[in-house]
C-alpha cells in the first residue's frame, strides 16, 4: 500500500470513528452500539 493510499484510508477511517461516536451518543440500546462497532472492524477488514 502506498503512502497516499494509507493516508486516504487513515481519513475514512478517522471520520468513521467520528460518526461512530457520535452515533453511539445517541444509540440507547448496547446492541446498537455493538453492531456499529462490528461493522467498523468488518470495514478495517476489508479494507486492511
Amino acid at each position: 500500500m502506498d503512502d497516499n493510499n494509507e493516508s486516504g484510508l487513515k481519513e475514512i477511517i478517522k471520520q468513521f470513528m467520528e460518526r461512530l461516536i457520535k452515533s453511539n451518543r445517541k444509540n440507547s440500546t448496547p446492541e446498537e452500539s455493538q453492531m456499529n462497532t462490528d461493522y467498523f472492524y468488518e470495514l478495517v477488514y476489508e479494507l486492511g
